[in-house]
């Protein structure tokens, strides 16, 4: 099907904004439904993290419209205000797409990580020519707290700094600079990049975002300051004028349509998606959008839909490109918006309601709904002499204990990343910190029968700690015959006091067959760095902290303070 591009389409916002879009469609016949974009990353930038290839999606016969937000690339608006706009900028922007000669008056909305939020955003704001989104990796409660870049208070210091670095820093840089200052800023920053690890290690954090502010230079146009978000982000802090901005409650009970949601079992933002699922399961608007929202959910880490994942192959199945060997992820969700956005009624949807990569035999699986209501939470006990088992430990089994020092903490080896090339996201050969003095080491025997853990994962670690406050770090691992261990899943948790807890360990979520022969791992630290920010344990707030002290860590594993991973076993 031949088809027709148009660039920097005007799309004027209700306070007189010009924002701006490409369009792709087919060159003839019509009107069709129209599927949208919304993206700060340049909407002419090559993006290989977008599920839907426009070109393409606009040959199956679709209209596909690719929009700058607010503040970047080609769209005014002065500085980009992150999240701020995109409530009405997105509903205006689907009013204006249905109102196109081309459309037939319903739209959907796609897009992955921040463009995927603008989905869920506007889909709040309730546009009455949306008929579906399909957000793909979409951050939740993106204001109050930071969650998306924090894991139970703790802050994702590697993703902020990148995150900031890639989507931000350059964009402004170029936005806001003088054309006799452009080159100058540009090799600041540029020296910045070719040393992340001192940027990294920088303390207090606080001096970084300074540092980016300097190099990006003073505001232009009015508005917030380029990175006066970044202050907010590491303070934990949302200011009065920014919740008068976004002006919505955010509650999923406003989204009265279905959304197809995908996610990724190596995500930084999997947590988020699965929360998304349960609110549409619970809250959405209108039955429709209960009953017809999908979930899918791949071995994939952020924005990258490969076969290969940090160290491993997931074989060919696994690629979003050929899903199980048929359609493709961007296809399947093309098919889904052509599906729903026609002339009412729409059309039923059947399949299943949730489709799973299942890690260790590499299959997709449908199911009906998520968590699998088959699965038995099941205890896999830490032992002494470095065991794990399914049975409880004995009353004299005692503790382990082990030195955490911040300025050597234990590096980040794989995982929910997302981060400069030097640090690999997904399943990784965890070896390198295995013999280190601040990792315990818990393995199973090897498997007699294969163990299949799918659904939510989770912790319950009795520790203490000789400082004020501290962290510690489980990972669920699988040890290959070789010997070979390989992060699954992983959480944090940041004690308030030197209590002994149980400390709860949230670990996100997989579906993972662990295979006869071989082992379960269990890894207990207080540091992965610079993935996550370092506690100084001394009670100082990790973004001013200058000082940081070692601190004895203990971990008990007797019958009364039984330390343990809960595991979704699914028979």
């Amino acid at each position: 099907m031949n088809i027709v591009i148009e660039r920097d389409v005007p799309v004027v916002m209700r306070d007189g904004v010009t924002l701006r879009a490409n369009v792709y469609r087919p060159a003839e016949g019509g009107p069709f439904p129209v599927i949208m974009e919304r993206t700060p990353y340049g909407k002419d930038a090559p993006r290989p993290s977008a599920a839907i290839d426009a070109v393409r999606a606009a040959g199956q016969g679709v209209a596909v419209v690719v929009q700058d937000v607010r503040g970047q690339a080609s769209s005014e608006g002065g500085s980009f205000y992150m999240f701020r706009d995109e409530f009405a900028d997105g509903f205006d922007s689907v009013e204006w797409a249905a109102a196109q000669p081309f459309c037939n008056g319903h739209v959907g909305l796609y897009g992955t990580s921040y463009g995927a939020n603008t989905s869920w955003q506007a889909a709040i704001a309730d546009p009455p020519a949306l008929g579906a989104i399909a957000p793909t990796q979409a951050p939740i409660d993106y204001v109050e707290g930071w969650p998306w870049l924090t894991r139970d208070g703790v802050l994702k210091w590697g993703l902020t700094l990148n995150w900031t670095l890639a989507a931000i820093v350059e964009s402004q840089i170029r936005r806001h600079s003088a054309s006799r200052e452009l080159d100058a800023r540009m090799e600041a920053f540029a020296a910045l990049l070719d040393d992340p690890a001192e940027l990294f290690a920088m303390t207090p954090l606080l001096k970084v975002g300074e540092l980016l502010q300097e190099i990006i230079g003073p505001a232009r146009e009015g508005g917030d300051a380029p990175l006066s978000f970044f202050r907010r982000v590491v303070e934990r802090r949302v200011p009065a004028e920014w919740e008068a901005g976004v002006g919505h409650d955010r509650s999923h009970a406003r989204v009265r349509v279905p959304a197809f949601i995908t996610a990724g079992w190596y995500d930084v933002i999997l947590g988020h998606d699965l929360e998304h699922w349960a609110r549409m399961q619970r809250d959405a608007a209108t039955t429709a959008a209960r009953e017809q929202t999908r979930l899918l959910i791949g071995p994939w880490s952020h924005g990258m839909f490969l076969n290969v994942v940090g160290d491993i192959d997931f074989g060919r199945r696994a690629m979003g490109g050929s899903l199980d060997m048929g359609a493709d992820l961007g296809s399947l969700q093309v098919e889904w918006f052509t599906r729903l956005l026609v002339d009412a009624p729409p059309l039923e949807l059947d399949g299943a309601r949730v489709k799973l990569f299942v890690q260790g035999v590499n299959r997709w699986r449908d199911e009906d709904d998520w968590p699998l209501a088959r699965a038995r939470a099941t205890d896999w006990f830490l032992q002494r002499d470095g065991g794990l088992a399914a049975t409880p430990p004995s009353p004299d089994d005692g503790d382990d204990s082990f030195v955490y020092d911040p300025l050597d903490p234990c590096p980040t080896r794989g995982g929910d990343l997302v981060k400069p090339p030097d640090f690999a996201p997904g399943p990784l050969d965890q070896a390198p910190i295995l013999g280190r003095r601040d990792v315990l080491v818990y393995t199973s025997a090897p498997l007699e029968r294969d163990v299949e853990v799918t659904g939510p994962v989770s912790a319950r670690l009795f520790a203490t700690t000789s400082g004020v406050s501290t962290d510690f770090v489980v990972k669920l691992c699988e040890v290959h015959e070789d010997g070979c261990t390989v992060n699954v899943c992983d959480g944090i948790v940041r004690t308030a006091d030197n209590g002994i807890g149980p400390w709860a360990v949230d670990m996100w979520a997989t579906s993972f067959v662990f295979l006869r022969g071989h082992r379960i791992r269990v890894l207990v630290s207080s540091s992965d760095f610079p993935r996550y920010e370092r506690n100084p344990n001394t009670g100082e707030r990790p973004w001013e902290a200058t000082v940081f002290e070692p601190v004895l860590q203990r971990v008990f594993h007797d019958a009364e303070r039984a330390s343990a991973i809960v595991l979704p076993v699914v028979p």
